[in-house]
C-alpha cells in the first residue's frame, strides 16, 4: 500500500494507482486538457461579448439621435423628410429628443405615482383612535388625515402599530392594527 503524500498531482496519483491500465491516466489527462480548452473558449466568448457591447452601444446611441439614421432611406423618402434642409432636420431631431425626454419624465412621474398605491409602515408614536380630524404620521415620513369626520374609534393607546395605506378606486384607505379600515387623504407639505 502506498503512503499518502501531500503535493502529488492528479496525474502522478493516477499513474501510481493504475500501473496496469495506463490508458485510464491518459484519458484523465485528455479530460483535463479538454476542460482547459472549454474554459479558454468560455473566456474568449465572454471577452467577445464584452467588446461587442462596448463598440455596438455607442453606435446605437448615435442612431437614436438622428431621424435620418433611424429610418431606412425609403421610409425617409415616403415620409417626405428628404425635402427638409439640414437645418430643418437638426431642428426636428432636437424636437424629437425633447419629446423623448418629456415622455421619459412622464413615465418616471407615473412610476412614482404608482409607488403610492401601497404603503406599509408603522405609526410614528402612539395611536389612540380616530376623533374625526385625526392626522396620522407614519414612520416613513408620510402624513395622512382622516377623510370622513364621522368616523370615530376609541381604543387603547398602542405604541407604533403597523399601518398600511392602500390606494383604491374611491381614494386611500388606511388599515391600522386593531382598528377598522378608514379613508384618509395625504397631507401635502
Amino acid at each position: 500500500m502506498r503512503p499518502h503524500v501531500v503535493g502529488f498531482s492528479d496525474f502522478s496519483n493516477c499513474l501510481w494507482r493504475q500501473r496496469e491500465k495506463p490508458q485510464c491516466c491518459l484519458d484523465g489527462v485528455a479530460a483535463q486538457a479538454s476542460l482547459a480548452n472549454s474554459m479558454r473558449l468560455r473566456v474568449a466568448a465572454i471577452l467577445f461579448l464584452c467588446l461587442t457591447a462596448i463598440f455596438v452601444a455607442p453606435c446605437s446611441r448615435a442612431q437614436e439621435g438622428s431621424i435620418k439614421q433611424a429610418m431606412s432611406p425609403e421610409e425617409f423618402h415616403r415620409a417626405g423628410l428628404d425635402k427638409l434642409s439640414d437645418e430643418e432636420l437638426k431642428n426636428l431631431d432636437r424636437w424629437l429628443q425633447g419629446d423623448r425626454e418629456k415622455t421619459a419624465k412622464q413615465a418616471a412621474a407615473r412610476t412614482s405615482k404608482t409607488k403610492m398605491d401601497l404603503i406599509v409602515s408603522r405609526v410614528n408614536g402612539s395611536f389612540g383612535g380616530l376623533s374625526g380630524g385625526t392626522v396620522i404620521q407614519l414612520e416613513d415620513g408620510t402624513a395622512w388625515k382622516q377623510a370622513n369626520s364621522d368616523d370615530h374609534f376609541r381604543g387603547t393607546s398602542v405604541e407604533h402599530p403597523g399601518a398600511a395605506v392602500i390606494h383604491g378606486i374611491f381614494g386611500y384607505k388606511m388599515r391600522i392594527e386593531g382598528v377598522p379600515e378608514f379613508y384618509v387623504d395625504p397631507v401635502r407639505k
